[in-house]
């Protein structure tokens, strides 16, 4: 469970992720920014060849985001956001030779009503070296 408060956004948060594949014990997950489900940017290779694929999926009740609805104290522009948020990913990470190639691919639900197009969905992919 994740909780965030501040200036920009405030919200609960939580998910789970599976994962399968070998070298488990190198991460604790491919990295993402939040509020997405996230792993850690720290990698320690257990093994010369390490590799897993992943699927998870989170919820996030939204008290306020900045983003999408005005500043509290000054008012203006915005639009009447959506207080549940459902987020799904899936993709893999491949960890050798001291560096670790991630990719996800993440689909999220409405955030603001009137948003068109379904599904906002996106792709990240990194690159990590240790040293």
């Amino acid at each position: 469970m994740t909780i965030g408060l501040g200036d920009l956004r405030d919200y609960i948060q939580t998910g789970v992720t599976f994962r399968f594949g070998q070298g488990l014990d190198s991460d604790y997950g491919v990295p993402r920014l939040r509020p997405g489900l996230s792993g850690g940017d720290v990698f320690k290779p257990t093994r010369p060849f390490a590799w897993y694929v992943f699927a998870g999926a989170d919820g996030q009740a939204v008290g306020y985001d900045m983003l999408l609805q005005s500043h509290p104290f000054r008012g203006g522009p915005h639009v009447s956001s959506v207080w549940d948020v459902a987020e799904m990913q899936g993709g893999f990470a491949v960890m050798a030779y001291g560096m670790r190639l991630t990719f996800a691919y993440v689909a999220q639900t409405q955030e603001f009503n009137g948003q068109t197009g379904g599904l906002h969905q996106f792709g990240s992919a990194a690159l990590s070296f240790r040293f």
